[in-house]
């Protein structure tokens, strides 16, 4: 009779990933001005996939979008690690401040050698132009 040795090694391999976690941060434009969008991804193993959803990107699947909101908007994004199938996803409100109202002072006219004030209001900084010959440029 014959014996034999049959030996079988398995060795397995267990690495731990960390979830799939996503993040837009919300931010304040004025209106008018463009947003871009890039949401931060931690975690997965990539590469990823994206979905858009609000304003003008909606169905978009690019990484990274820009978008010229009219008011203020909610975005969100579904991010899916093709790696491994985890999904995860964030929103961002995007608020949307009307532009100032700037007045100013009345037309005034002088002669030579005289001098007048201007005034401006309903803004937080400004620039004259010209601003030869301007002088004590205070904010009121």
């Amino acid at each position: 009779m014959k014996y034999f040795l049959l030996s079988l090694i398995v060795i397995c391999s267990l690495s731990l990933k960390a979830a799939l976690t996503v993040t837009l941060t919300d931010v304040v434009i004025c209106n008018g001005a463009s947003v871009t969008l890039s949401p931060t991804i931690t975690g997965g193993v990539g590469p990823y996939s994206y979905e858009w959803t609000g304003g003008n990107i909606t169905g978009s699947t690019r990484a990274t979008e820009t978008d010229n909101p009219t008011g203020t908007t909610e975005y969100k994004v579904v991010v899916t690690d093709d790696g491994n199938g985890d999904k995860d996803s964030a929103i961002a409100a995007i608020l949307t401040n009307p532009l100032p109202t700037i007045t100013t002072s009345n037309d005034d006219t002088i002669c030579p050698g005289e001098s007048t004030t201007i005034h401006a209001s309903g803004g937080g900084n400004y620039q004259w132009s010209p601003s030869t010959g301007l002088d004590n440029l205070v904010k009121f």
